[in-house]
């Protein structure tokens, strides 16, 4: 028997999986976005095409009131299809911009696709590279059943050859931005890129930055000791993401 897409989410949870690898590329509205959704081979598509919400929902939600309608400088790192971008750039005011960051190639046509059709490539600069504490060349395995959870390897792993940056590099100076948020996740680099921007001598800090912890077991620098050193506190945790606002305490 033939089952459609609004009926999906009515199976139980084993049902769907079994179905996901089946799937076809959609386009649905989400919380009043476009989004180009590829449950067959992302696990944050699978999840909002199944729930019809956004993924990490009361993560974006914290992160929305604080742009609203503020003027700001985003730094999205670690995109996928651009969930966060999507959720948050509609919400600030103009003449803010979003520079987003993600090392997995084979989400850039859907990045630029979910970019158009919500209008947004105006006020987005997308960087194809991996980020960490120097420039270079980074070796990625990438997850072909969770495009979004590709991984940047160790020295000597096999894997493919994707440009590597600095964070600083690729972040504008903005004097005018009145909010100046990182949202960072890529699968247990965030020591590499965030411990050599925030220890730079010149250039503002975040004031707020929105952190996945889920593989802080992998951290090889001291990242939560760099926050704090810098003034950072924890103000919320929740959806394997923590949210440190600068000088809150």
């Amino acid at each position: 028997m033939w089952i459609s897409a609004l009926n999906v989410s009515g199976l139980v949870p084993h049902g769907r999986k079994k179905l996901r690898r089946f799937w076809p590329p959609a386009v649905m509205a989400i919380e009043g976005r476009l989004f180009e959704l590829h449950p067959a081979e992302n696990y944050t598509d699978y999840r909002m095409f199944v729930d019809r919400k956004f993924a990490e929902s009361q993560s974006i939600s914290r992160l929305r009131d604080l742009v609203k309608g503020r003027r700001c400088l985003m730094l999205d790192v670690g995109m996928n299809s651009g969930l966060f971008t999507l959720a948050l750039a509609p919400e600030m005011a103009p003449e803010s911009r979003v520079v987003g960051v993600e090392a997995n190639a084979s989400l850039r046509p859907r990045i630029e696709r979910n970019l158009a059709l919500n209008s947004l490539g105006n006020i987005v600069d997308v960087h194809y590279c991996a980020v960490g504490a120097e420039p270079g060349i980074a070796r990625l395995r990438i997850d072909s059943r969770n495009l979004g959870a590709s991984t940047v390897l160790s020295d000597g792993e096999k894997g493919i050859k994707v440009p590597m940056r600095r964070l600083a590099d690729i972040t504008p100076e903005d004097p005018e931005a009145e909010l100046f948020l990182v949202k960072i996740d890529i699968e247990g680099s965030e020591d590499a890129a965030l411990v050599p921007f925030l220890n730079r001598p010149d250039g503002r800090l975040p004031d707020y930055i929105m952190l996945e912890v889920l593989h802080k077991d992998h951290w090889k620098l001291p990242l939560e000791q760099t926050l704090a050193e810098r003034g950072y506190h924890a103000v919320y945790s929740g959806e394997g993401n923590t949210l440190f606002a600068l000088n809150a305490g």
